[in-house]
């Protein structure tokens, strides 16, 4: 069970609030503005170490405060550990496991897995490419040990290039050492990314077969690496050198990859109304944990924010029926009325034992547990 106990000081309108939440899953509910959405991001941050809906870390803490509070007691693989995330206004920020600072936000990351479904998930099939690169790299990160050092590395040397690109001082010769590296990098970036789209894809057609709104047919994942992979990555970047210097900056790598969802060689964004879109993203996100749980011992978070939101009560119960069967995720799920879902509950044995679901009510940053009937098999 990753969370036994979260405590939230002075973040957002959450003064001080201490919740000990349900093993797998934690069902908050109350009106708009009451603070359920704020204890998400306090999970998410305490998680990643930001929020998942502003970069604006002051906006964070609570009006007239110097800072805010997130602390956590969790465990992973049966060991026990104390998480702790404190940000001030003056930009000072600490994390700490078990009494020791953490480095860095990627090291707080692969501690305790994170992920969120909210509306800004929608941008998985209307956004850019830059918003389904960063959902493919949240499993290439979580199931490739290797990922993090080799992006970090390529995005180095990016850097480096596209500062030369800018430069008029610099030969051609002058380039050699930052190509040679960026496409030995790109290559394992994009070797990585292939092999999780690859499994990904299988579990999401398993999916959407149960979405009884979408017709026979078949699904596609095309993922796309960045540059003309029938040629060597080195070779085209020799071959685009005046393109990239008159831009000023490098236009082909695995930083412009990007996938494409596809239903019968059409975008899936083209087929579905917006509540069949949210139940074929959330499938995507459920098949993504799957992977994950496939590939990496620990347990993960997943939030949802406001699942009932634009869902009939037949695709209300499928999702629930999908993030029930999950195991190793324990889940945090938001509504103004989540009573539909507090009864549909998928029932099973582990989430019938005492404290495995949890019912939760928000009322102006204040949170007090509820009754949770049981669920009906």
């Amino acid at each position: 069970m990753p969370i036994t106990r979260l405590v939230v000081d002075d973040f957002r309108n959450l003064k001080s609030v201490e919740v000990r939440p349900g093993k797998d899953v934690s069902l908050i509910e109350g009106e708009n503005g009451s603070g359920k959405t704020s204890l998400l991001e306090a999970i998410h941050t305490l998680g990643l170490g930001r929020s998942f809906r502003t970069r604006k870390f002051k906006n964070l803490i609570s009006y007239h405060q110097p800072a805010f509070h997130i602390y956590c007691d969790f465990a992973q693989q049966g060991i026990p550990h104390r998480l702790g995330v404190t940000r001030g206004r003056d930009g000072t920020s600490l994390f700490k496991l078990d009494g020791e600072v953490i480095n860095s936000a990627a090291d707080l990351a692969a501690l305790l897995p994170c992920q969120v479904i909210d509306s800004h998930s929608f941008q998985l099939l209307e956004g850019g490419p830059s918003e389904r690169r960063a959902f493919v790299d949240w499993l290439v990160f979580h199931v490739k040990p290797n990922f993090r050092r080799v992006w970090s590395d390529y995005a180095r040397c990016l850097k480096q290039r596209n500062s030369l690109l800018r430069s008029d001082r610099i030969q051609r010769p002058d380039f050699a050492i930052w190509d040679n590296a960026l496409a030995k990098l790109g290559g394992e970036i994009d070797s990585y990314r292939r092999e999780v789209v690859e499994a990904f894809e299988s579990i999401t057609r398993n999916y959407l077969k149960e979405c009884d709104f979408i017709e026979s047919g078949h699904f596609e994942m095309s993922y796309q690496a960045g540059w003309d992979t029938s040629k060597p990555l080195l070779e085209q970047l020799d071959a685009h050198f005046e393109r990239d210097l008159a831009l000023g900056y490098t236009s082909l790598g695995p930083h412009k990859s990007d996938v494409r969802f596809t239903f019968n060689k059409r975008p899936l964004v083209e087929l579905f109304s917006r509540g069949q879109q949210k139940a074929v993203i959330t499938a995507f996100y459920l098949a993504q944990l799957e992977a994950f749980l496939q590939n990496n011992p620990r347990d993960c978070v997943l939030l949802i924010d406001d699942l009932p939101a634009e869902l009939d009560e037949q695709n209300v119960q499928r999702l629930c029926k999908w993030i029930g069967n999950l195991e190793r995720v324990q889940s945090f799920m938001t509504g103004i009325d989540l009573s539909l879902i507090n009864r549909i509950w998928p029932a099973r044995v582990s989430s019938e034992e005492e404290g495995a679901r949890k019912l939760f009510h928000v009322k102006h940053g204040q949170i007090t547990e509820q009754p949770c009937h049981r669920s009906i098999p």
